[in-house]
């Protein structure tokens, strides 16, 4: 069998010896076959051998919260804002953005990354800006939390909310539409981001393979080898 011995290491395990300087894996399945010391281990005739020289190596993390898809596919194909963009930078980024070759995996859709309410005029931004900028082009924004998204009057439209639902977001179960002067700004809270969730066109499956494998590479990077996806 062969096998790589990892050694010379500060290694912490969740076994009964919490601190071991060296582990054995089997390099055919990637299973641990031991823990013990530098010693120990190489007694045992490893195929292969890894000088950690001191280095930390701990188990893998275990992230039980995760958009994993959504974050890789943000990260790779929509416009990124900032956390300090307001209506001028907005819209500098979003131009900017079209000029891409990632701004046409949403179809006619422009999609951007995030925006702060505390960024723009008494803490809401306005479709008005956006509708000066982009009249025929639906724009989805969404807040840094993700849990709400702002929409110019393009994107309300071909998302299909009308002024019913605009009148009647009191029956809304934990969402509504935010409105300024009595008029609907086009930012939709919780579940009034429904429809507009829905009506983003989904890209070809091999944008999505692409996403996924960026996200667990990434993933991997910080230590984290398993995920809980949440939809």
């Amino acid at each position: 069998m062969s096998t790589t011995a990892y050694v010379n290491g500060n290694v912490y395990t969740d076994d009964t010896s919490p601190h071991v300087e060296a582990f054995l894996v089997n390099d055919v399945d990637g299973t641990f076959a031991a823990i013990g010391s530098t010693d120990e281990i190489l007694k045992r005739s490893p195929t292969h051998t890894v000088d950690l020289k001191g280095q930390f190596v701990m188990p893998g993390l275990h992230d039980a919260h995760s958009h994993l898809m959504l974050g890789a596919f943000q990260k790779l194909h929509e416009a990124s804002l900032g956390w300090t963009s307001g209506e001028k930078e907005t819209i500098q980024k979003l131009k900017a953005h079209c000029s891409q070759d990632s701004c046409g995996v949403s179809g006619a859709w422009l999609i951007g990354n995030f925006y702060v309410q505390a960024n723009f005029p008494e803490g809401k931004p306005d479709r008005k800006f956006l509708d000066a900028e982009f009249p025929d082009t639906p724009v989805m924004i969404r807040e840094h939390s993700c849990h709400h998204v702002f929409l110019n009057t393009k994107g309300l439209e071909l998302a299909g909310y009308t002024q019913e639902d605009f009148d009647n977001d009191n029956k809304l179960h934990g969402g509504w539409f935010v409105r300024k002067d009595g008029e609907i700004t086009g930012e939709c809270v919780e579940a009034a981001a429904k429809k507009a969730y829905l009506a983003t066109p989904k890209s070809k499956p091999e944008v999505y393979e692409n996403a996924m494998l960026y996200a667990c590479k990434m993933a991997n990077r910080f230590g984290i080898t398993s995920v809980q996806v949440i939809p």
